[in-house]
């Protein structure tokens, strides 16, 4: 597969907890030493990140751009993990049995963010929208015939503007949604766009700062060890930076 790098672009890519991976293959960078070393973290936790990882490495040996793994990742001072090759930002997410990653070569220094719901409880939706949502949002929610997928929209769309610049859910308040506009409006993340699917077997949301860039989406192949590109419907709304 080749693929020309004009303007910035941004890949997805996702695996299930149940397919099988050979992570032998996986490079021995220091960060993933020292993150996987933790007995204290859950083996289904570990699992999730060793994914994660796994799948970003593959994207990027896809994209005929493998050094840039191997040239290692750290965090920044929001605990937020980045490549030491400043080309490119990734992000990673886990709900339930999937994971999910995303990845932008960048033009200038854009910045991508990604979250991913896989539900498997009942949630009281009404009461959450409550907590971080206008009054004009709620009732554009209630209007709704799948109130599921417009609530999914509302609160991953929330998860993945703040995690652009390593921020945290206490802050999702102060994100505001205008649903008439299809735009996101936050002084918490810059100006960019944000995509979201509801056909997967979880709901995505995906930030990418700046504007012009194109989805390439991938699945992992378990049989063929592969990576396989996927036709995914991306609806796209407008993130604003702008003071509420």
């Amino acid at each position: 597969m080749h693929i020309s790098f004009i303007m910035p672009q941004v890949f997805v890519v996702w695996g299930n907890i149940h397919q099988s991976y050979p992570f032998h293959l996986l490079p021995p960078i220091p960060y993933l030493s020292t993150i996987f070393k933790h007995t204290s973290m859950a083996s289904n936790k570990q699992r999730q990140r060793k994914i994660g990882y796994f799948l970003l490495w593959k994207l990027l040996q896809q994209l005929g751009q493998e050094q840039i793994f191997a040239q290692g990742i750290e965090k920044d001072q929001q605990g937020r993990p980045h490549f030491n090759a400043p080309q490119f930002d990734f992000n990673l997410s886990h709900s339930g049995d999937w994971v999910a990653v995303i990845l932008v070569q960048r033009a200038h220094n854009e910045s991508v963010a990604i979250d991913i719901e896989h539900p498997l409880r009942t949630r009281n939706f009404e009461h959450l929208l409550h907590y971080y949502a206008s009054e004009t949002e709620i009732a554009w929610w209630q209007s709704q015939q799948k109130q599921d997928e417009a609530f999914y929209l509302t609160w991953c769309a929330r998860e993945a503007i703040l995690k652009a610049k390593g921020r945290g859910i206490g802050a999702i308040s102060k994100v505001r949604f205008e649903p008439g506009n299809s735009c996101f409006f936050t002084q918490e993340a810059p100006n960019g766009q944000l995509f979201f699917a509801q056909e997967l077997p979880f709901y995505l949301a995906c930030f990418v700062q700046g504007s012009d860039t194109i989805s390439h989406c991938f699945c992992w192949q378990e049989k063929k060890e592969s990576l396989l590109q996927q036709k995914v419907k991306l609806k796209r709304y407008r993130v604003i930076n702008r003071k509420l």
